[in-house]
This record gives C-alpha cells, structure tokens and sequence, in this order.
C-alpha cells in the first residue's frame, strides 16, 4: 500500500502539531479534501479512502449533511457513524486527541457530546463497541515517524481484513452455487436418465442459449421440480 489516501475531520483540523497532514503527505501519500458533513461509506469508496482521521469532536459543521446528502440536524453520536461508514468501506480510523487535557475539542453547550471529561475517558470502549477494530489514537503532538507507522499499520489492517471478508463471501457465494447445481444435476438424472456429465452439459447449454448463469438455470430446475 504505497498511495495511501486519507481524510481529515472534526474540529481539531489544522491545529495539529509535528504529525499529519505533513507526516503522510511527505511520506507520499494523499490527503483527499473532506465532505461537507461525515462521510458515508459510499462517499469513502468513490475517493478510494484508505484512512479516516478525525481530530478531537467529529461532529461536522451544524446543518452539514452527509457527504453530497440534504442538511441534516447533527447526529446524536458521530463516532458510531463514522466507524460504520469505514467498516462498510474497509478504512482505517485514528483519533487525534489528547485524552490528558479534558475539554480537549469538546462539544460546546448542554448536551454536547464531544470528547472532553469522562467522554474522553470512555472513548476506546465506545470505538471498540462498534465493531471495527481498526482503528488508533494519537496525540496532536506526535512525531512525524509514529503518524507515518501508525496510519500505514491501521490503514494496512483494514484493507487485509476487507480483502479476506470479500474472499470468504464469494467462497460462500461459490459454495451456494455448488449446491444447488449439484441438486439440479441430480434432478435431471433421475427424470431424464441422464449421467452426472449429460446432466451438468443441458444445464450449460440452456444457460449460454439463455444468456443466464449456470445458477439460474439450476434454481429454475429446482423449482420446477419442487412445483410439480
């Protein structure tokens, strides 16, 4: 993963110390220019997001909707928005925060809901309560080297563990299609007297005259037969 792309949120934007956005950009990577409101999943796979950073509170402006979405009022809990969005698009997460200054980025008002106090303390259960354990926390002021090793490790576990939840669904996908074929095949057999190979040979024949999978001929079969 060499052209790791990333996008900056929250209140904190800007106000960092030694570590991103230089750290990444001089390391070679791509800061893609945020949303008006939190990312969607949708929005991080059109720009190809690798790595969510989020600075302090991640509410988004008031008003701001979601990325290329209507205004909307702001969310009761962002975290829980953000971590879905970037399980859904296979991204990285790192916090930026630091935890020993309580009102660090804090929401403003009664009923805020930003990072400051206990808020603060109770962050790390409340990420890994949404079920995407991708994700870090550093502080403002952390040298160049540690945000570089940190995105690249986050970013880097992310992507593995969306390419082998891809794999393990198409393996499930291909086993479904297994069964039913075979279950086709075996009806075929029976009725017409066919061998396994003569069987499977009209199934495909039918599918390429139809211009229709191998598996909707043999679910076509299947019901045809459970219909009867």
């Amino acid at each position: 993963m060499n052209g790791l792309r990333m996008v900056a949120l929250g209140s904190g934007v800007g106000t960092s110390g030694a570590g991103s956005p230089d750290a990444v950009l001089q390391a070679g990577w791509t800061l893609v220019e945020a949303p008006a409101g939190l990312p969607d999943a949708r929005w991080l796979r059109q720009q190809q997001v690798d790595l969510v950073v989020v600075y302090g509170d991640p509410h988004p402006p008031a008003g701001a909707g979601a990325a290329g979405g209507p205004a909307q009022p702001q969310q009761a809990d962002p975290w829980r928005a953000i971590l879905s969005a970037a399980r859904s698009a296979g991204c990285g997460v790192v916090w930026v925060t630091d935890r020993a200054a309580p009102g660090y980025a804090g929401g403003e008002g009664e009923g805020a809901r930003g990072t400051r106090g206990q808020d603060a303390e109770d962050m790390p259960g409340r990420l890994a309560a949404c079920r995407w354990p991708h994700w870090a926390c550093l502080a403002p002021d952390a040298p160049a080297w540690l945000w570089v090793a940190v995105c690249r490790t986050v970013a880097e576990a992310a992507r593995r563990e969306t390419d082998l939840r891809r794999r393990v669904e198409r393996l499930s996908t291909q086993l479904e299609d297994r069964k039913v074929i075979e279950r086709a095949k075996g009806i075929l057999m029976d009725r017409f007297d066919l061998t396994e190979s003569e069987a499977y040979r009209r199934m495909r024949d039918t599918a390429m005259r139809q211009r229709k999978s191998l598996r909707e001929i043999a679910q076509a079969v299947v019901a045809f037969d459970e219909g009867r």
